[in-house]
């Protein structure tokens, strides 16, 4: 009965869904005092997996066994330079992932974060006398 279903009314469950998501998106950026924190937290973790980690674990996955076997030295610095670019994103996103974090814990507990370039504005501004 519930293939039938799917069959008839795909809009329907497919708005539905999509509303939904949209009705728990909205309802946690309500909720969530400094949103833009857990977006950079979102982002640390996101962009440096996606542009830095995954693509080189990919290209080893894929030419692992490669027929190739004659040009070593040409495999083994591009395998060699895919874990430099792995250490390097999984490193670049450790940092970005701690430093997002105690700027989140640090505004939930109403501590200055102070590492917050252009949103401190002491910083800019210089006293004289």
């Amino acid at each position: 009965a519930r293939s039938h279903f799917l069959s008839y009314h795909p809009f329907s469950i497919e708005f539905w869904l999509r509303t939904a998501l949209v009705m728990v998106t909205f309802g946690f950026a309500v909720l969530v005092p400094h949103i833009e924190l857990f977006i950079a937290l979102i982002g640390a973790l996101a962009s440096s997996s996606l542009a830095l980690v995954f693509p080189p674990i990919s290209y080893l996955m894929v030419f692992r066994n490669s027929p190739q076997r004659k040009q070593y030295c040409h495999l083994l610095l591009q395998k060699m330079f895919c874990w430099c670019i792995i250490v390097i994103g999984v490193t670049g996103g450790l940092i970005g992932t701690l430093y997002a974090s105690k700027d989140i814990v640090c505004a939930l507990s109403g501590l200055p974060s102070g590492g917050n370039f252009p949103a401190n504005p002491t910083f800019h501004t210089r006293q004289h006398n």
